[in-house]
């Protein structure tokens, strides 16, 4: 039964050329599109949300009508965070460091490297732009250095904090950013510039006005229920 499924299932791919058949029927990949069939493009974590958001289609149908519900809970969304998390890194995972922060100007590269910048990162998801930031030490491993990711310029001396409106993100971030050898220090000790915590950025906690020297934003406000009130998160500026 389960091989008759796979079969099925290799003749519908190898029919549209994305894997290769050959003439007495043996599927294989080849070797230069190996990496667009894996998770490190974005390609293919677009596709990822497929089945997601139809897992929700009989719930989103029901809001249409007249005696529906005003909309759906983010939980109607079942693995929405790991999913838009993994293609957040597959989108800025190669020039965060080396691009982007230059490139935002007003000397914060060289701010973040001296020390004493405090950053908040809005809908921080698996915390995976905070925690490439804040911690150094970080070990490039082979798949790494074959795509070119530039790692080295961590900013260990400033301090990052995530937050995000569901429970299941932070956790996600604080196992995500713990969990991994190559977010440790050379001692084995985890670092202290990092923190992850719930809470909702159109509600933000006021003692933290004039607290932050930079607030960041990645892929995450479109999603919001109010960007509007979360875009006031300029006010915990200093």
């Amino acid at each position: 039964k389960t091989s008759r499924y796979v079969r099925e299932w290799l003749a519908v791919v190898g029919v549209n050329d994305i894997i290769t058949v050959t003439e007495d029927e043996k599927f294989y990949i080849k070797k230069e599109n190996v990496p667009d069939l894996t998770n490190e493009t974005f390609s293919i974590q677009v596709n990822c949300f497929l089945p997601i958001f139809m897992k929700a289609y009989d719930k989103m149908a029901n809001v249409f009508t007249k005696e529906g519900p005003l909309g759906l809970a983010y939980s109607d969304f079942a693995d929405f965070y790991d999913a838009m998390a993994t293609l957040s890194e597959v989108l800025h995972k190669k020039h965060l460091i080396s691009g982007f922060i230059p490139a935002l100007g007003s000397g914060l590269k060289e701010r973040l490297e001296k020390g004493g910048v405090q950053c908040l990162d809005v809908g921080c998801g698996k915390g995976f732009h905070s925690g490439l930031m804040g911690q150094s030490a970080h070990k490039i491993t082979t798949f790494e250095i074959e795509q070119k990711i530039v790692s080295a310029s961590h900013y260990p001396k400033s301090h990052f904090t995530g937050i995000d409106i569901t429970h299941e993100a932070v956790e996600m971030a604080k196992q995500q950013n713990s969990k991994h050898d190559d977010f440790r220090k050379s001692d084995g000790q985890a670092f202290d510039n990092l923190e992850f915590i719930q809470m909702n950025a159109a509600k933000m906690d006021a003692s933290w006005t004039n607290k932050f020297d930079v607030v960041m934003i990645f892929d995450a406000c479109h999603d919001q229920t109010r960007p509007d009130l979360v875009i006031f998160s300029r006010l915990f500026l200093r």
